[in-house]
């Protein structure tokens, strides 16, 4: 987005450790703040902890200013470790911010029906998403099978999984998802002998796990 956007309202990631994040928010006291409502999220890895939000202003900033004041007030050292653009004022930027089901770090504003608004549709939202990976996934394990035969193994089938991804043939799935798509490409390619030792040594592996449970 160009410098010179201006806005009231903005949406915002700031990437950093969530305990920093939270002091920061608890801090926050520019003079001209309407309303602001914050999330702090981990990422799909659980190994990215990062914040998003979005806030209402007074003042109409130019987005190079309001930027200096969040590199500012958070800290930021690289360009990569924060975002902002325009927020439209809508709803969905704040049902997107419930995407890992928790709760706001800072709420100054929005009142409770807003909030069950945002939930209720995240669900929807999240539903959605859902069945466009199974359906991701479905179409991953047929263009896995294209390519793969019983002369390949585990990791040859992962490597193949992985360049069609990249390249742009499929939708990354979930690293979940990936993983059984991965494994079912593999059964499917094995010889019946290959088959019937992969079974007994599966079958073997589930009873002891379940013996655990209820011995």
């Amino acid at each position: 987005m160009p410098s010179v956007a201006k806005s009231y309202d903005w949406f915002v990631r700031v990437d950093g450790n969530h305990e920093f994040l939270k002091k920061q928010f608890e801090t926050l006291n520019w003079v001209d703040i309407k309303r602001v409502i914050a999330f702090l999220h981990l990422g799909d890895t659980k190994e990215n902890p990062h914040c998003h939000f979005v806030i209402s202003l007074a003042s109409e900033l130019q987005k190079q200013s309001f930027d200096k004041r969040i590199k500012q007030h958070f800290n930021v050292q690289k360009k990569h470790e924060y975002s902002s653009k325009v927020w439209d004022g809508k709803d969905e930027a704040i049902a997107y911010m419930y995407h890992e089901d928790t709760e706001p770090v800072i709420n100054r504003g929005f009142d409770q029906a807003c909030m069950v608004k945002a939930k209720e549709h995240n669900k929807v939202v999240q539903k959605v998403i859902s069945v466009n990976k199974e359906k991701a996934s479905g179409k991953l394990l047929d263009k896995i099978l294209e390519k793969v035969s019983g002369e390949d193994d585990l990791e040859q089938i992962a490597e193949v999984a992985l360049d069609l991804i990249y390249e742009g043939s499929v939708y990354h799935p979930g690293d979940f998802k990936l993983k059984s798509v991965i494994s079912d490409a593999y059964i499917k390619t094995r010889s019946k002998d290959e088959w019937k030792r992969i079974r007994e040594a599966t079958s073997r592996a589930f009873v002891s796990d379940i013996r655990k449970y209820l011995l």
